[in-house]
């Protein structure tokens, strides 16, 4: 089982990847929507009063999380393919390698965010 600081850094990760293909496609969409069920897993974790349930919930806030990184990841191939130019896909990755300004402001909000529910 993952710890919970484990998966927030997953979290933090992988709404950094989104971060960087935001639009409105339908790639990135997918990656969102499984960090939201990530959050509410996160969000029963912190709520559940016996062992069992924050092993549960955390575990499936993990799988969500990483599910979020595949889907981003297939974003980036699907636009790479799609591209006729080899540059756009280097572009592309490019982007994902610069994705640490975007996970240190991410941090910072979260960080502010576990300040206010009391902690993971």
């Amino acid at each position: 089982m993952r710890s919970p600081k484990e998966v927030k850094e997953l979290f933090l990760k992988a709404e950094g990847a989104i971060a960087l293909f935001e639009g409105g496609s339908r790639f990135s969409v997918a990656a969102a929507n499984e960090l939201r069920y990530a959050g509410k897993h996160l969000a029963e974790y912190i709520a559940a009063d016996d062992d069992a349930s924050k092993k549960k919930y955390l575990q499936r806030a993990a799988q969500h999380c990483e599910r979020a990184l595949r889907d981003v990841a297939e974003a980036i191939d699907v636009q790479a393919l799609a591209s006729p130019e080899e540059e756009r896909r280097l572009d592309l990755l490019e982007k994902l390698k610069d994705s640490a300004a975007v996970m240190a402001g991410i941090t910072s909000l979260v960080a502010a965010m576990v300040v206010l529910l009391g902690g993971f």
